[in-house]
């Protein structure tokens, strides 16, 4: 590419560059706007339905829009032709369309064409002629509806105690649900457990977690969650086996045992014949002191 082409495209992208910057800030301010407008329909529509923590979710929501706004204007870059026709619009009379239009063009006629356009491309100010511009009535608009958010606050809240108590509800029945899983991941990897005992308790769990997800008002989830809470602490000592669980820990932490532990972990009642038989032989070479530890422990 010969350099009145390169001149050419760079005030030509300078002015492209511009008119982007402009889009840009145009595209937020609206975002912006459109998503203090949702906040406020939000912090209003509150005061009639129980809506945890408006103001938060109102927060949110403006930074995801403007956020969104922000990443949609990056790819919305003008084309060139349209920036070459804003700067002929300033005086030029198409010298600068025509100019991008012979770019690459080896001619005589349009070498004439170029070197006449970049002559007026170099009296022409960019910065003054294609100006950044903030979308001032939108900024307006913006403020008004960010003091009216605000004014919003200070109306009283009927529905913000029943807000709560919903959230809290909700909270509780996404922990039970968070318990279930757990111990239905217990019971699955539980191999001392039959299979019939293993059906049996996740078929359970998952009959609680469904009873928890159909509780269709507060008092009714509330009792759901204590029939949960009962049901889960009787399946735990159902299925759970503490002291062998504790016995299990105590032998991983120590060297000679940790094979055992894994055996009875295991549930292979084939292996923890031969396994005792080896941590015994072992038992015999060690120290006073480490026979203490693990007896303690014990």
């Amino acid at each position: 590419m010969k350099n009145v082409d390169k001149q050419i495209l760079k005030f030509v992208r300078q002015g492209r560059d511009r008119i982007h910057i402009s889009k840009i800030l145009d595209i937020i301010v609206k975002s912006l706007f459109l998503s203090l407008c949702l906040s406020f329909t939000l912090a209003i529509l509150s005061r009639f339905i129980p809506i945890y923590n408006p103001y938060g979710k109102a927060a949110i929501l403006t930074a995801i829009i403007a956020l969104g706004g922000f990443i949609i204007s990056l790819f919305m870059t003008p084309k060139d032709e349209t920036a070459a026709l804003l700067i002929d619009s300033k005086g030029l009379s198409e010298r600068t369309i025509t100019a991008l239009e012979f770019i690459g063009d080896d001619s005589e006629i349009s070498y004439i064409q170029k070197n006449d356009a970049l002559n007026y491309l170099k009296k022409f100010n960019i910065k003054d002629e294609i100006k950044i511009k903030l979308p001032r009535r939108t900024l307006q608009l913006c403020a008004i509806m960010m003091v009216l958010v605000i004014i919003s606050g200070f109306i009283p809240n009927p529905t913000r105690e029943r807000a709560e108590e919903l959230y809290n509800i909700k909270k509780q029945i996404k922990e039970q649900e968070k318990e279930a899983e757990e111990l239905i991941k217990k019971v699955e990897d539980n191999k001392r457990l039959g299979l019939e005992q293993k059906k049996e308790a996740i078929k359970q769990l998952k009959d609680l977690k469904k009873e928890l997800r159909q509780s269709k008002d507060i008092n009714e989830a509330e009792k759901a969650i204590k029939r949960t809470e009962n049901k889960i602490n009787m399946l735990k000592e159902k299925y759970s086996d503490k002291d062998m669980d504790n016995i299990i820990d105590v032998f991983n932490k120590h060297e000679i045992t940790k094979n055992l532990s894994q055996t009875l972990k295991e549930g292979n009642k084939d292996k923890l014949k031969k396994d005792l038989e080896e941590t015994i032989k072992e038992l015999k070479d060690l120290s006073e002191e480490d026979i203490k530890d693990l007896a303690k422990d014990l």
